[in-house]
């Protein structure tokens, strides 16, 4: 049992799932940003 999860572990991703993957870590990234940019706009807008 053991070998065989090893060499599921040694199969390369495909280029389409590799696209795929920075397209998701794109994502995450803009969505962390906006998380951080917003409150401090807000924030900056709020002071008198």
């Amino acid at each position: 049992m053991g070998r065989a999860l090893w060499s599921l572990a040694d199969v390369e991703p495909s280029e389409a799932e590799k696209r795929h993957a920075r397209q998701v870590q794109r994502l995450l990234y803009a969505l962390v940003a906006i998380l951080i940019v917003v409150p401090v706009v807000i924030f900056i807008l709020r002071l008198p």
